[in-house]
């Protein structure tokens, strides 16, 4: 199973969205899943419930150390900001709440709520990692 599905089935068996993304990628890390979705498990519905930063977001965040040292804060910092640029390009913004209130207003074709941005954020994170492997 790729890591975007894996994702997805993840959402849609019940974790939140941050969980699904990060344990998505986890492995990369050498963190088990359950152990990720332990730490990734408060920013779901937009950090604690508050609707902020986008869970699916906030597990691509957690995903933008994956290779780098601890040390190299400018690239990680970067390529974070490339992952959020891409979401917030896909979907005209980062906010749980914003990103909710589109979805009523135009709403998920099939899908459970969010999965359309599990699934982004985890593809987002892909490409990134894909691009910076070629």
């Amino acid at each position: 199973m790729d890591r975007i599905q894996k994702a997805v089935e993840l959402f849609e068996s019940g974790q939140s969205c941050s969980n699904a993304v990060f344990a998505a990628y986890s492995d990369l890390l050498g963190v088990e899943e359950t152990t990720a979705c332990q730490i990734a498990s408060g920013f779901g519905g937009g950090i604690g419930g508050r609707e902020e930063l986008c869970g699916a977001a906030s597990g691509m965040v957690l995903c933008g150390g994956i290779g780098y040292p601890v040390e190299d804060k400018a690239a990680v910092r970067a390529r974070v900001c490339r992952m959020l640029d891409a979401f917030e390009d896909r979907f005209g913004a980062l906010a749980c709440r914003e990103l909710k209130a589109a979805a009523k207003a135009s709403p998920c074709a099939g899908e459970k709520d969010c999965s359309r941005y599990v699934r982004a954020a985890a593809q987002i994170v892909g490409d990134v990692l894909s691009k910076e492997e070629a």
